[in-house]
């Protein structure tokens, strides 16, 4: 369908074709049809910031456990040490405070610890996605520089096809109003 024919088309008419059109290239070429994942650096920028206040979060997590083990240990101390009834049942509440605690806080440093994890799997991911688009770069400034005008030509259309954001299209009907 060429542009023209797009545009005299009533808006109802419109709306299923580009959704249908995009759904298209999605599953043709999934979620990376940008060739050298340029957007990707804004997305690793974010999840650098992420990981890094989760891994702060882990560690203020990981010094209160720390923290609760040593109450703990006191607590257990003061009640071994204890000598009479009432001082015996002072150290024993103490002692179950503090083992509380220290179950609180082992729970929220293993969900501090899953949360990191998380973060750095998908900071992992992201720079692997970036790598490969760098990569891509490369093997086309590669392409333009083999010395031959139809490599230079293929170079180019891929440097375009990056940085524009769009698919290469021949002779498709989509091409016509994307």
């Amino acid at each position: 369908m060429r542009s023209a024919e797009f545009k005299s088309l009533s808006p109802s008419d419109k709306k299923p074709i580009p959704i249908y059109a995009t759904s298209c290239v999605m599953r043709v070429l999934g979620k990376q049809h940008l060739l050298f994942n340029f957007s990707q650096w804004g997305e690793i920028e974010k999840q650098t910031r992420a990981y890094q206040e989760s891994v702060r979060n882990l560690k203020e997590k990981t010094e209160a456990h720390s923290k609760a083990v040593d109450d703990l240990k006191v607590a257990e101390k003061e009640l071994s040490l204890a000598t009479d009834k009432t001082t015996k049942s002072i150290a024993q509440s103490k002692v179950d405070t503090a083992q509380v605690e220290v179950k609180k806080t082992a729970s929220e440093m293993n969900n501090a610890i899953a949360d990191k994890d998380d973060k750095q799997a998908n900071l992992t991911d992201s720079t692997s996605k970036a790598v490969h688009g760098l990569n891509n770069f490369s093997s086309a400034l590669q392409t333009m520089s083999n010395g031959t005008l139809k490599g230079f030509a293929d170079g180019l259309a891929n440097l375009i096809k990056s940085i524009g954001g769009k698919r290469w299209c021949r002779r498709t009907y989509w091409c016509y109003w994307w």
